[in-house]
Protein backbone atom coordinates (compact mmCIF):
# COMPACT_ATOMS: atom_id res chain seq x y z
CA UNK A 1 0.00 0.00 0.00
CA UNK A 2 2.73 2.33 1.07
CA UNK A 3 6.38 2.89 -0.79
CA UNK A 4 8.10 2.49 2.50
CA UNK A 5 12.31 2.13 3.39
CA UNK A 6 12.29 1.01 7.09
CA UNK A 7 8.68 0.22 8.87
CA UNK A 8 7.29 -1.07 12.41
CA UNK A 9 3.98 -1.69 13.65
CA UNK A 10 2.66 -2.58 17.08
CA UNK A 11 5.88 -3.41 18.41
CA UNK A 12 7.08 -3.43 22.00
CA UNK A 13 10.12 -1.42 22.22
CA UNK A 14 12.48 -0.77 18.85
CA UNK A 15 15.05 0.85 18.04
CA UNK A 16 16.15 2.05 14.94
CA UNK A 17 19.81 3.47 14.70
CA UNK A 18 22.44 3.96 12.38
CA UNK A 19 20.41 3.13 9.16
CA UNK A 20 20.93 4.68 5.95
CA UNK A 21 17.51 4.96 3.72
CA UNK A 22 17.74 6.61 0.29
CA UNK A 23 15.45 6.56 -2.73
CA UNK A 24 11.86 5.28 -1.62
CA UNK A 25 9.38 5.69 -3.61
CA UNK A 26 5.51 5.28 -3.61
CA UNK A 27 3.47 3.49 -6.35
CA UNK A 28 1.88 5.58 -8.94
CA UNK A 29 -1.69 5.82 -9.41
CA UNK A 30 -3.52 3.01 -11.99
CA UNK A 31 -4.58 4.67 -14.46
CA UNK A 32 -7.94 3.25 -14.88
CA UNK A 33 -11.47 4.29 -13.22
CA UNK A 34 -10.88 1.65 -10.65
CA UNK A 35 -7.94 1.41 -7.89
CA UNK A 36 -6.73 4.54 -8.77
CA UNK A 37 -5.14 6.39 -5.85
CA UNK A 38 -1.02 6.60 -5.39
CA UNK A 39 0.85 5.75 -2.19
CA UNK A 40 2.51 7.55 0.08
CA UNK A 41 6.57 7.45 0.68
CA UNK A 42 8.05 6.69 3.79
CA UNK A 43 11.90 6.74 4.72
CA UNK A 44 11.13 5.23 8.55
CA UNK A 45 7.63 4.67 9.76
CA UNK A 46 6.58 3.79 13.19
CA UNK A 47 3.29 2.90 14.00
CA UNK A 48 1.55 1.44 17.27
CA UNK A 49 4.79 1.17 19.57
CA UNK A 50 5.11 1.49 23.23
CA UNK A 51 8.62 2.60 22.78
CA UNK A 52 10.30 3.61 19.99
CA UNK A 53 13.78 5.05 19.51
CA UNK A 54 15.40 6.82 16.46
CA UNK A 55 18.56 7.87 16.39
CA UNK A 56 21.16 8.78 13.64
CA UNK A 57 19.20 7.71 10.80
CA UNK A 58 20.23 9.25 7.45
CA UNK A 59 17.02 9.25 4.81
CA UNK A 60 17.14 10.64 1.66
CA UNK A 61 15.10 11.22 -1.28
CA UNK A 62 12.04 10.24 -0.74
CA UNK A 63 8.70 10.50 -3.04
CA UNK A 64 5.09 10.10 -2.89
CA UNK A 65 3.85 8.31 -5.58
CA UNK A 66 2.14 10.13 -8.78
CA UNK A 67 -1.06 10.62 -9.96
CA UNK A 68 -1.64 8.99 -13.62
CA UNK A 69 -4.10 10.42 -16.20
CA UNK A 70 -6.58 7.93 -16.08
CA UNK A 71 -9.55 6.76 -18.80
CA UNK A 72 -12.28 9.09 -19.87
CA UNK A 73 -14.68 10.13 -17.57
CA UNK A 74 -12.78 9.24 -14.32
CA UNK A 75 -11.94 10.86 -11.34
CA UNK A 76 -9.28 13.34 -10.23
CA UNK A 77 -5.68 11.52 -9.52
CA UNK A 78 -3.84 13.16 -6.84
CA UNK A 79 -0.34 12.69 -5.80
CA UNK A 80 0.54 11.28 -2.85
CA UNK A 81 2.03 12.07 -0.11
CA UNK A 82 6.24 11.82 1.27
CA UNK A 83 7.86 11.33 5.11
CA UNK A 84 10.98 11.35 6.01
CA UNK A 85 10.34 9.76 9.39
CA UNK A 86 7.05 9.29 10.21
CA UNK A 87 5.38 8.08 13.83
CA UNK A 88 1.65 7.08 14.64
CA UNK A 89 0.32 6.08 17.66
CA UNK A 90 3.61 5.86 19.69
CA UNK A 91 3.53 6.04 23.07
CA UNK A 92 6.60 7.31 24.39
CA UNK A 93 9.42 8.31 21.52
CA UNK A 94 13.17 9.73 21.02
CA UNK A 95 13.65 10.85 17.51
CA UNK A 96 17.35 12.21 17.71
CA UNK A 97 20.28 13.09 15.54
CA UNK A 98 18.97 11.59 12.41
CA UNK A 99 19.55 13.45 8.79
CA UNK A 100 16.66 13.96 6.39
CA UNK A 101 17.02 14.96 3.38
CA UNK A 102 15.16 15.57 -0.49
CA UNK A 103 11.67 14.83 0.84
CA UNK A 104 8.92 15.72 -1.94
CA UNK A 105 4.87 15.03 -2.56
CA UNK A 106 3.89 13.34 -6.14
CA UNK A 107 2.59 15.22 -8.55
CA UNK A 108 -1.24 15.18 -9.61
CA UNK A 109 -2.55 14.67 -12.86
CA UNK A 110 -5.07 16.13 -15.35
CA UNK A 111 -7.93 14.01 -16.86
CA UNK A 112 -10.55 14.18 -19.53
CA UNK A 113 -14.52 14.13 -18.61
CA UNK A 114 -14.72 15.52 -15.81
CA UNK A 115 -12.68 18.45 -15.70
CA UNK A 116 -11.13 18.46 -12.50
CA UNK A 117 -6.79 18.24 -11.87
CA UNK A 118 -5.38 16.05 -9.56
CA UNK A 119 -3.64 17.89 -6.49
CA UNK A 120 0.06 17.38 -5.35
CA UNK A 121 1.06 16.07 -2.23
CA UNK A 122 2.52 16.77 1.05
CA UNK A 123 5.76 16.63 1.68
CA UNK A 124 6.96 16.09 5.36
CA UNK A 125 10.71 15.97 6.28
CA UNK A 126 9.74 14.70 10.22
CA UNK A 127 6.26 14.00 11.47
CA UNK A 128 4.58 12.48 14.35
CA UNK A 129 0.95 11.70 14.63
CA UNK A 130 -1.11 10.88 18.02
CA UNK A 131 2.79 10.67 20.13
CA UNK A 132 3.01 11.42 23.45
CA UNK A 133 5.87 11.51 25.57
CA UNK A 134 8.80 12.06 23.11
CA UNK A 135 12.06 14.21 22.76
CA UNK A 136 12.44 15.27 19.12
CA UNK A 137 15.66 16.54 19.34
CA UNK A 138 18.85 17.52 17.23
CA UNK A 139 17.75 16.29 13.39
CA UNK A 140 18.28 18.18 10.64
CA UNK A 141 15.76 18.57 8.01
CA UNK A 142 16.91 19.80 4.52
CA UNK A 143 15.01 20.34 1.36
CA UNK A 144 11.41 19.19 1.61
CA UNK A 145 8.91 19.81 -1.22
CA UNK A 146 5.43 19.73 -2.30
CA UNK A 147 4.43 17.87 -5.09
CA UNK A 148 2.73 19.92 -7.88
CA UNK A 149 -0.77 19.79 -8.93
CA UNK A 150 -1.49 19.70 -12.52
CA UNK A 151 -4.63 20.81 -14.69
CA UNK A 152 -7.79 18.75 -15.60
CA UNK A 153 -9.71 19.70 -18.72
CA UNK A 154 -13.36 19.06 -19.70
CA UNK A 155 -13.78 18.82 -24.01
CA UNK A 156 -17.56 19.79 -24.05
CA UNK A 157 -19.76 21.46 -27.15
CA UNK A 158 -18.55 24.50 -25.73
CA UNK A 159 -15.39 24.08 -25.82
CA UNK A 160 -12.57 23.41 -23.44
CA UNK A 161 -12.80 24.42 -19.72
CA UNK A 162 -10.17 23.90 -16.98
CA UNK A 163 -10.15 22.87 -13.83
CA UNK A 164 -6.30 23.07 -11.68
CA UNK A 165 -5.83 20.97 -8.81
CA UNK A 166 -4.10 21.88 -5.72
CA UNK A 167 -0.33 22.14 -5.25
CA UNK A 168 0.93 19.85 -2.24
CA UNK A 169 1.90 22.07 0.97
CA UNK A 170 5.69 21.28 2.31
CA UNK A 171 6.63 20.89 6.40
CA UNK A 172 10.04 20.47 7.76
CA UNK A 173 8.45 19.50 11.23
CA UNK A 174 4.72 18.54 11.64
CA UNK A 175 3.00 17.36 15.02
CA UNK A 176 -0.50 16.64 15.19
CA UNK A 177 -2.09 15.15 17.91
CA UNK A 178 0.64 15.00 20.25
CA UNK A 179 1.72 15.49 24.14
CA UNK A 180 4.14 15.73 26.45
CA UNK A 181 7.52 16.60 24.46
CA UNK A 182 10.37 18.62 23.43
CA UNK A 183 11.71 19.87 20.44
CA UNK A 184 15.11 21.01 20.55
CA UNK A 185 18.08 21.92 18.76
CA UNK A 186 16.87 20.53 15.40
CA UNK A 187 17.87 22.51 12.24
CA UNK A 188 15.11 22.97 9.13
CA UNK A 189 15.98 24.73 5.69
CA UNK A 190 15.04 24.35 2.37
CA UNK A 191 11.13 24.02 2.50
CA UNK A 192 9.25 25.04 -0.46
CA UNK A 193 5.50 24.52 -0.93
CA UNK A 194 4.45 23.74 -4.82
CA UNK A 195 4.27 26.23 -7.41
CA UNK A 196 0.21 26.60 -8.65
CA UNK A 197 -1.53 25.41 -11.37
CA UNK A 198 -2.49 28.07 -14.28
CA UNK A 199 -6.56 27.83 -14.38
CA UNK A 200 -6.14 27.51 -18.22
CA UNK A 201 -8.32 29.10 -21.15
CA UNK A 202 -11.50 30.57 -19.95
CA UNK A 203 -10.74 30.79 -15.93
CA UNK A 204 -9.00 33.95 -14.94
CA UNK A 205 -6.90 32.53 -12.12
CA UNK A 206 -5.14 29.37 -11.12
CA UNK A 207 -4.94 27.92 -7.77
CA UNK A 208 -2.15 29.88 -4.91
CA UNK A 209 0.99 28.34 -4.53
CA UNK A 210 1.44 25.69 -2.00
CA UNK A 211 2.26 26.29 1.59
CA UNK A 212 6.22 26.11 3.40
CA UNK A 213 5.93 25.45 7.06
CA UNK A 214 9.20 24.69 9.03
CA UNK A 215 7.54 23.89 12.60
CA UNK A 216 3.74 22.69 11.72
CA UNK A 217 2.09 22.06 15.00
CA UNK A 218 -1.70 20.98 14.97
CA UNK A 219 -4.37 19.76 18.01
CA UNK A 220 -1.15 19.83 20.75
CA UNK A 221 -0.35 20.51 24.05
CA UNK A 222 2.63 20.58 26.80
CA UNK A 223 5.14 21.15 24.44
CA UNK A 224 8.43 22.84 24.75
CA UNK A 225 9.99 24.21 21.64
CA UNK A 226 14.27 25.81 22.20
CA UNK A 227 17.22 26.08 20.27
CA UNK A 228 15.61 25.16 16.89
CA UNK A 229 16.79 27.06 14.13
CA UNK A 230 14.74 27.94 11.13
CA UNK A 231 15.76 29.47 7.27
CA UNK A 232 15.08 29.54 3.50
CA UNK A 233 11.16 28.98 3.45
CA UNK A 234 9.45 29.81 0.61
CA UNK A 235 5.28 29.07 -0.04
CA UNK A 236 4.94 28.01 -3.75
CA UNK A 237 4.42 30.68 -6.65
CA UNK A 238 0.56 31.18 -7.58
CA UNK A 239 -0.58 29.84 -11.11
CA UNK A 240 -2.77 31.70 -13.62
CA UNK A 241 -2.49 35.30 -11.35
CA UNK A 242 -3.19 33.43 -8.35
CA UNK A 243 -1.09 34.45 -4.93
CA UNK A 244 2.31 33.80 -3.68
CA UNK A 245 1.50 30.34 -1.30
CA UNK A 246 2.21 31.79 2.77
CA UNK A 247 5.19 30.67 4.41
CA UNK A 248 5.91 30.20 8.41
CA UNK A 249 8.49 29.01 10.50
CA UNK A 250 6.10 27.89 13.39
CA UNK A 251 2.45 27.37 12.75
CA UNK A 252 0.50 26.95 15.94
CA UNK A 253 -3.75 25.79 15.34
CA UNK A 254 -5.69 24.14 18.19
CA UNK A 255 -2.80 24.01 20.45
CA UNK A 256 -4.03 23.60 24.68
CA UNK A 257 -2.42 24.41 27.46
CA UNK A 258 1.06 24.65 28.37
CA UNK A 259 3.16 25.31 25.33
CA UNK A 260 5.91 27.17 25.05
CA UNK A 261 8.27 28.71 22.48
CA UNK A 262 11.54 29.70 23.17
CA UNK A 263 14.04 31.31 24.04
CA UNK A 264 16.52 30.13 21.85
CA UNK A 265 14.56 29.44 18.67
CA UNK A 266 16.06 31.51 15.62
CA UNK A 267 13.87 32.26 12.55
CA UNK A 268 15.15 33.89 9.66
CA UNK A 269 15.26 34.53 5.71
CA UNK A 270 10.91 33.27 7.00
CA UNK A 271 8.20 34.89 4.85
CA UNK A 272 5.52 34.39 7.56
CA UNK A 273 7.57 33.44 10.93
CA UNK A 274 5.13 32.59 13.69
CA UNK A 275 1.39 31.35 13.18
CA UNK A 276 -0.66 30.95 15.89
CA UNK A 277 -4.52 30.07 16.42
CA UNK A 278 -7.30 28.97 18.73
CA UNK A 279 -4.16 29.24 21.88
CA UNK A 280 -4.51 28.78 25.29
CA UNK A 281 -1.77 30.37 27.78
CA UNK A 282 0.50 30.29 25.41
CA UNK A 283 4.38 32.53 25.86
CA UNK A 284 6.47 32.87 22.91
CA UNK A 285 10.07 34.41 24.02
CA UNK A 286 12.79 35.99 23.26
CA UNK A 287 12.35 35.44 19.77
CA UNK A 288 14.13 37.06 16.48
CA UNK A 289 12.34 36.99 13.38
CA UNK A 290 13.48 38.43 10.01
CA UNK A 291 13.52 38.85 6.67
CA UNK A 292 10.66 37.99 3.96
CA UNK A 293 8.46 38.73 1.29
CA UNK A 294 4.97 37.53 1.92
CA UNK A 295 1.26 38.63 0.54
CA UNK A 296 -1.06 40.58 3.66
CA UNK A 297 -0.14 38.37 6.67
CA UNK A 298 2.71 38.93 8.97
CA UNK A 299 5.45 37.56 9.94
CA UNK A 300 4.30 36.87 13.74
CA UNK A 301 0.09 35.93 13.13
CA UNK A 302 -2.32 34.98 15.71
CA UNK A 303 -5.65 33.98 15.37
CA UNK A 304 -8.14 33.44 17.98
CA UNK A 305 -5.73 33.64 20.66
CA UNK A 306 -6.70 33.27 24.15
CA UNK A 307 -3.99 34.16 26.98
CA UNK A 308 -1.03 34.82 24.84
CA UNK A 309 2.02 36.88 25.58
CA UNK A 310 4.59 37.88 23.32
CA UNK A 311 7.78 39.18 25.52
CA UNK A 312 11.10 40.61 24.24
CA UNK A 313 10.41 40.00 20.62
CA UNK A 314 12.57 41.37 17.85
CA UNK A 315 10.49 41.61 14.55
CA UNK A 316 12.03 42.89 11.61
CA UNK A 317 12.88 43.00 7.25
CA UNK A 318 9.49 42.16 6.15
CA UNK A 319 8.09 42.74 2.84
CA UNK A 320 4.47 42.71 1.14
CA UNK A 321 4.95 40.78 -2.18
CA UNK A 322 4.50 42.52 -5.40
CA UNK A 323 1.13 42.99 -6.74
CA UNK A 324 0.42 40.17 -9.64
CA UNK A 325 0.54 41.61 -13.15
CA UNK A 326 -2.73 41.68 -14.98
CA UNK A 327 -3.29 38.61 -17.57
CA UNK A 328 -1.46 39.64 -21.14
CA UNK A 329 -3.92 40.71 -23.84
CA UNK A 330 -6.91 39.96 -21.69
CA UNK A 331 -9.98 42.27 -20.82
CA UNK A 332 -10.26 40.71 -17.71
CA UNK A 333 -6.13 40.96 -16.93
CA UNK A 334 -6.53 43.71 -13.79
CA UNK A 335 -3.44 43.52 -12.04
CA UNK A 336 -3.27 42.89 -8.10
CA UNK A 337 -2.47 45.45 -5.32
CA UNK A 338 0.86 45.43 -3.55
CA UNK A 339 0.48 43.10 -0.95
CA UNK A 340 0.35 44.92 2.33
CA UNK A 341 3.80 44.51 4.47
CA UNK A 342 2.86 43.69 8.17
CA UNK A 343 5.48 42.77 11.22
CA UNK A 344 2.60 41.07 13.81
CA UNK A 345 -1.05 40.41 12.44
CA UNK A 346 -3.37 39.79 16.15
CA UNK A 347 -7.40 38.53 15.03
CA UNK A 348 -10.15 37.55 16.70
CA UNK A 349 -8.07 37.12 20.26
CA UNK A 350 -8.74 38.55 23.80
CA UNK A 351 -5.97 38.39 26.93
CA UNK A 352 -3.07 39.46 24.67
CA UNK A 353 0.16 41.12 25.88
CA UNK A 354 3.07 42.43 23.99
CA UNK A 355 5.76 43.17 26.16
CA UNK A 356 8.72 45.13 24.77
CA UNK A 357 8.59 44.12 21.31
CA UNK A 358 10.37 46.06 18.22
CA UNK A 359 9.40 46.18 14.87
CA UNK A 360 11.62 47.48 11.98
CA UNK A 361 12.07 47.26 8.26
CA UNK A 362 8.56 47.00 6.91
CA UNK A 363 7.67 47.37 3.43
CA UNK A 364 4.72 47.18 1.58
CA UNK A 365 4.46 45.62 -1.82
CA UNK A 366 4.42 47.58 -5.10
CA UNK A 367 1.34 47.21 -7.29
CA UNK A 368 0.57 45.03 -10.06
CA UNK A 369 0.42 46.20 -13.44
CA UNK A 370 -1.68 45.04 -16.34
CA UNK A 371 -0.54 44.47 -20.00
CA UNK A 372 -0.47 46.43 -22.69
CA UNK A 373 -3.57 45.86 -24.21
CA UNK A 374 -5.32 47.04 -21.05
CA UNK A 375 -2.97 49.78 -19.17
CA UNK A 376 -4.14 49.94 -15.54
CA UNK A 377 -1.85 50.49 -12.32
CA UNK A 378 -2.88 48.45 -8.82
CA UNK A 379 -1.93 50.77 -5.87
CA UNK A 380 1.10 49.96 -3.65
CA UNK A 381 0.69 48.09 -0.19
CA UNK A 382 0.55 49.62 3.30
CA UNK A 383 3.09 48.58 5.74
CA UNK A 384 2.12 48.25 9.38
CA UNK A 385 4.25 47.31 12.29
CA UNK A 386 1.39 45.69 14.20
CA UNK A 387 -1.94 45.13 13.10
CA UNK A 388 -5.29 43.97 15.63
CA UNK A 389 -8.38 43.27 14.12
CA UNK A 390 -11.26 41.69 15.99
CA UNK A 391 -9.45 41.73 19.65
CA UNK A 392 -10.61 42.53 23.34
CA UNK A 393 -8.59 43.13 26.47
CA UNK A 394 -4.87 43.66 24.33
CA UNK A 395 -2.21 44.99 26.51
CA UNK A 396 0.73 46.81 24.91
CA UNK A 397 3.75 48.13 26.39
CA UNK A 398 7.37 49.02 25.42
CA UNK A 399 6.66 48.99 21.70
CA UNK A 400 9.42 50.06 19.65
CA UNK A 401 8.44 50.85 15.65
CA UNK A 402 10.47 52.41 13.62
CA UNK A 403 11.46 52.54 9.11
CA UNK A 404 7.77 51.03 8.25
CA UNK A 405 7.23 52.56 4.79
CA UNK A 406 4.75 51.47 1.88
CA UNK A 407 5.07 49.99 -1.36
CA UNK A 408 6.38 51.63 -4.54
CA UNK A 409 3.88 53.14 -6.36
CA UNK A 410 3.28 53.21 -10.20
CA UNK A 411 1.98 56.32 -11.69
CA UNK A 412 -1.28 57.43 -10.93
CA UNK A 413 -2.17 54.56 -8.05
CA UNK A 414 -3.12 54.88 -5.62
CA UNK A 415 -0.52 55.01 -2.08
CA UNK A 416 -0.05 52.83 0.87
CA UNK A 417 0.54 53.99 4.03
CA UNK A 418 3.25 53.35 6.62
CA UNK A 419 1.68 52.82 9.75
CA UNK A 420 3.19 51.82 13.41
CA UNK A 421 0.10 50.35 15.01
CA UNK A 422 -3.26 49.72 13.38
CA UNK A 423 -6.24 48.48 15.82
CA UNK A 424 -9.89 47.71 13.96
CA UNK A 425 -12.76 46.57 15.74
CA UNK A 426 -10.39 46.00 18.98
CA UNK A 427 -10.05 46.88 23.04
CA UNK A 428 -6.68 47.77 24.13
CA UNK A 429 -4.15 50.11 26.18
CA UNK A 430 -1.29 51.21 24.68
CA UNK A 431 1.76 52.23 27.15
CA UNK A 432 5.42 53.34 27.08
CA UNK A 433 6.10 53.06 23.22
CA UNK A 434 7.58 55.13 20.84
CA UNK A 435 6.69 55.46 16.98
CA UNK A 436 9.41 57.30 14.66
CA UNK A 437 9.16 58.24 11.33
CA UNK A 438 5.66 57.29 10.15
CA UNK A 439 3.25 58.18 7.85
CA UNK A 440 0.56 57.59 11.43
CA UNK A 441 1.62 56.19 14.62
CA UNK A 442 -1.42 55.07 15.78
CA UNK A 443 -4.55 54.09 13.54
CA UNK A 444 -7.69 52.91 15.03
CA UNK A 445 -10.07 51.55 12.19
CA UNK A 446 -13.25 50.68 11.90
CA UNK A 447 -15.66 49.59 14.79
CA UNK A 448 -12.89 50.67 17.40
CA UNK A 449 -13.81 51.09 20.90
CA UNK A 450 -12.56 51.66 24.82
CA UNK A 451 -9.15 52.84 23.41
CA UNK A 452 -6.66 54.14 26.40
CA UNK A 453 -2.95 55.32 25.31
CA UNK A 454 -0.62 56.95 27.51
CA UNK A 455 2.75 57.41 27.89
CA UNK A 456 3.82 57.02 23.97
CA UNK A 457 5.94 59.48 21.78
CA UNK A 458 5.69 60.14 18.25
CA UNK A 459 8.33 61.22 16.50
CA UNK A 460 8.53 62.66 12.95
CA UNK A 461 6.24 61.83 9.95
CA UNK A 462 2.60 62.55 9.30
CA UNK A 463 0.25 62.42 11.88
CA UNK A 464 0.66 60.76 15.66
CA UNK A 465 -3.21 59.64 15.98
CA UNK A 466 -5.80 58.84 13.41
CA UNK A 467 -9.14 57.96 14.06
CA UNK A 468 -11.13 56.82 11.34
CA UNK A 469 -13.84 54.38 13.36
CA UNK A 470 -16.81 56.52 13.85
CA UNK A 471 -17.90 53.54 16.56
CA UNK A 472 -14.91 54.55 18.93
CA UNK A 473 -16.10 54.82 22.13
CA UNK A 474 -14.19 56.02 25.87
CA UNK A 475 -10.66 56.68 24.02
CA UNK A 476 -8.49 59.05 26.08
CA UNK A 477 -5.33 60.39 25.00
CA UNK A 478 -2.74 61.43 27.93
CA UNK A 479 0.92 61.90 29.33
CA UNK A 480 2.44 61.84 25.78
CA UNK A 481 5.03 63.58 23.45
CA UNK A 482 4.16 64.42 19.85
CA UNK A 483 6.91 65.79 17.85
CA UNK A 484 8.22 66.74 14.57
CA UNK A 485 5.10 66.15 12.88
CA UNK A 486 3.84 67.46 9.05
CA UNK A 487 0.38 66.91 10.56
CA UNK A 488 -1.53 66.97 13.35
CA UNK A 489 -0.84 65.21 16.85
CA UNK A 490 -4.77 63.56 17.45
CA UNK A 491 -7.10 63.95 14.22
CA UNK A 492 -9.98 62.90 15.03
CA UNK A 493 -12.83 62.35 11.60
CA UNK A 494 -15.76 64.46 11.69
CA UNK A 495 -18.29 61.92 12.40
CA UNK A 496 -16.83 61.07 15.65
CA UNK A 497 -17.86 62.20 19.12
CA UNK A 498 -15.04 64.49 20.26
CA UNK A 499 -12.56 62.66 22.77
CA UNK A 500 -9.66 64.14 25.41
CA UNK A 501 -6.40 64.59 25.05
CA UNK A 502 -4.89 65.75 28.29
CA UNK A 503 -1.26 66.15 29.70
CA UNK A 504 -0.26 66.13 26.72
CA UNK A 505 2.91 67.59 24.38
CA UNK A 506 3.36 69.26 21.17
CA UNK A 507 6.11 69.98 19.77
CA UNK A 508 6.85 71.45 16.08
CA UNK A 509 3.56 69.80 14.68
CA UNK A 510 0.65 71.18 12.89
CA UNK A 511 -1.47 73.96 13.39
CA UNK A 512 -4.08 72.84 14.93
CA UNK A 513 -2.16 69.97 17.23
CA UNK A 514 -4.95 68.37 17.30
CA UNK A 515 -8.32 67.68 15.40
CA UNK A 516 -12.16 67.47 16.48
CA UNK A 517 -10.75 66.77 20.58
CA UNK A 518 -11.17 68.08 23.80
CA UNK A 519 -8.33 69.53 24.70
CA UNK A 520 -7.57 70.01 28.09
CA UNK A 521 -5.20 73.54 27.68
CA UNK A 522 -4.04 74.07 31.26
CA UNK A 523 -2.79 70.32 30.91
CA UNK A 524 -0.39 70.86 27.93
CA UNK A 525 3.16 71.93 27.03
CA UNK A 526 3.43 73.67 23.75
CA UNK A 527 7.08 73.69 23.64
CA UNK A 528 10.19 71.74 22.73
CA UNK A 529 10.46 68.67 24.04
CA UNK A 530 14.56 68.66 24.85
CA UNK A 531 15.39 64.99 23.32
CA UNK A 532 18.39 64.18 24.22
CA UNK A 533 19.74 63.54 20.92
CA UNK A 534 17.48 63.48 17.95
CA UNK A 535 20.14 63.10 15.22
CA UNK A 536 20.84 59.90 16.90
CA UNK A 537 17.08 58.55 17.30
CA UNK A 538 17.72 59.29 21.24
CA UNK A 539 14.41 60.42 22.63
CA UNK A 540 15.19 60.33 26.62
CA UNK A 541 14.72 63.80 27.88
CA UNK A 542 16.88 66.03 29.02
CA UNK A 543 16.78 67.04 32.56
CA UNK A 544 15.84 70.88 30.95
CA UNK A 545 12.88 69.34 29.07
CA UNK A 546 9.36 70.73 30.34
CA UNK A 547 7.78 67.37 29.85
CA UNK A 548 9.90 66.09 32.97
CA UNK A 549 7.37 65.95 35.54
CA UNK A 550 4.63 67.70 33.86
CA UNK A 551 2.05 64.28 33.54
CA UNK A 552 -1.01 63.74 35.14
CA UNK A 553 -0.19 64.27 39.16
CA UNK A 554 -2.83 61.47 39.61
CA UNK A 555 -1.07 59.06 37.87
CA UNK A 556 1.21 56.39 39.05
CA UNK A 557 4.90 57.06 38.59
CA UNK A 558 6.21 54.36 41.41
CA UNK A 559 8.36 52.92 38.79
CA UNK A 560 10.80 55.86 37.84
CA UNK A 561 13.88 56.78 39.88
CA UNK A 562 13.61 58.54 43.18
CA UNK A 563 14.43 62.31 43.52
CA UNK A 564 14.56 64.95 45.65
CA UNK A 565 10.91 65.83 45.71
CA UNK A 566 7.23 64.51 45.53
CA UNK A 567 6.74 61.89 42.48
CA UNK A 568 5.38 62.98 39.53
CA UNK A 569 5.14 61.33 35.85
CA UNK A 570 6.79 62.32 33.16
CA UNK A 571 5.61 62.54 29.83
CA UNK A 572 6.74 60.28 26.76
CA UNK A 573 8.09 56.92 26.45
CA UNK A 574 9.91 56.42 29.69
CA UNK A 575 6.99 57.75 32.12
CA UNK A 576 6.80 55.72 34.81
CA UNK A 577 9.74 53.32 34.00
CA UNK A 578 13.62 52.99 36.07
CA UNK A 579 14.70 55.12 32.92
CA UNK A 580 12.52 58.33 33.30
CA UNK A 581 14.13 61.57 34.49
CA UNK A 582 14.90 61.49 38.10
CA UNK A 583 12.48 64.50 39.48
Amino acid sequence: MVGGGIRVTNGESIDVADNEVVNVRGGVSHPSCHNTMAREGFGIEATGTVRLVVLRNRVSRVFGGNGVTPERQCGGLYGADAHGIATDGVVEAQIRANEVAEVQGGAGSGHLGTGNGGAGGAAQGIRLRATRAFELVGNRVEDTRGGRGHTGWDESDDGARYFAGDPGDANGIALTETSEGRVDDNEVTLVRGAEGTNGGVGILRGTRGGQATALHVTETSDVVFSGNSVSDLAGGDGGGGAGRGPAWAMYLDAVSDGLEAGPTNRYGDTALAVYIGVERALVLADLEVSGATTTNWGQVVIRRGQGVRLERLRVSDHVGAEGRWGAAGSTRGVPDAGGHGTGIWIEASRDVVLDGVSVSGIRGGRGGQSSAVRISHAGAGSARAVMLLGCEAVQIAGLEVDDVLPGPVWPGAAAGMGVGIRLDDTTATLRNSIFEGLDVGVLYGPASRLGDVANITVYGGGVGIDVLSNDLQLLTVHDSIFAALEGPAVRNHADNAPFPVRYCAFDRVADPPAENVALEEETLVRANAAFTSEIFGDYALTPQSPCVDAGDPAAACDNEPEGDGACRLDMGHLGNTPAARAQ
